[in-house]
């Protein structure tokens, strides 16, 4: 890459993580560069400079460029065999304490991750009446204001839902009136499951506001890290340790895993399926 486009490209950075308050000088460069090649063709632009210019004479750029670099591809049970490995192993193990039961699902895009749990949640409590006093929460967060308006809404288009309507029918209601064919979740799930606006990469918080310190038995990061270069992994990881309580779970995505001091803090529970327990 050429000086004049590798300069552009760092004030392009620059411009975002100011727009934005989003680490994206941590973003892999092939991650980076790619993403924002799609505005360059939807947007006609020849080079970085180019892009650049129209950025800085567009405002509304930015958020469609936001949009690309944190592209959220989600749906219920996206990787079903994680979420049956959940159900039938890890759960067990969160209630048989008896304590309230704390989840955090760190950028959740628009909520189907955290809606997943909440009715694994729910459908362990039914098929063992004995857990059914132990209270549960979950917390979405993530850092696109956007995303977090559509999963407090909880409405999601049909191929979205598609494996959940299968196994779980009940937790969802079709929109009669919608001209489109839109489904809503049950409201025992919203009860449940609560989102808000966070940075899961920023310093100054170990958690979500509504979260105190080593409260979570369980946190999913699942495929952030992969766009992250090695400190910023680091700093995350490091603060999913922080929010953990002693045995509380991690989970993590098919393509990441631990690396450095970070393997010593963690047992590994499921090797195919990217879940940990957390030492002390």
């Amino acid at each position: 890459m050429a000086n004049d486009e590798r300069n552009a490209l760092d004030e392009i950075v620059s411009l975002m993580e100011k727009w934005s308050g989003c680490p994206f000088s941590h973003f892999k460069k092939t991650t980076l560069l790619r993403r924002i090649n799609r505005r360059l063709i939807l947007t006609r632009c020849h080079t970085l400079q180019d892009y650049l210019r129209l950025l800085k004479r567009e405002p509304t750029e930015y958020q469609r460029l936001f949009d690309s670099l944190t592209i959220k591809v989600s749906k219920f049970f996206r990787d079903p065999k994680v979420f049956h490995t959940i159900k039938d192993a890890v759960l067990p193990e969160l209630f048989r304490q008896r304590g309230p039961v704390r989840v955090w699902c760190a950028a959740c895009a628009t909520g189907e991750e955290a809606y997943s749990v909440g009715i694994l949640i729910l459908e362990f409590k039914r098929e063992r009446p004995w857990a059914n006093g132990v209270e549960a929460t979950i917390i979405g967060s993530d850092v696109d204001p956007v995303a977090i308006k559509m999963a407090q809404r909880g409405i999601y288009s049909p191929e979205s839902v598609a494996s959940a309507l299968v196994e779980y029918p009940s937790y969802f209601t079709r929109l009669q009136s919608s001209e489109e064919e839109l489904y809503a979740v049950a409201p025992s799930l919203k009860e449940m499951v609560f989102f808000l606006q966070f940075d899961c990469t920023t310093q100054e918080f170990t958690s979500p506001p509504s979260g105190v310190f080593a409260e979570f038995d369980m946190v999913f990061l699942r495929n952030v890290l992969i766009y992250y270069d090695d400190q910023m992994k680091a700093r995350m990881l490091h603060k999913v340790y922080q929010a953990l309580r002693p045995k509380g779970f991690l989970v993590l995505g098919k393509a990441e895993g631990l690396s450095g001091h970070m393997r010593e803090k963690f047992t590994l529970f499921s090797r195919e399926h990217k879940i940990y327990v957390k030492e002390t």
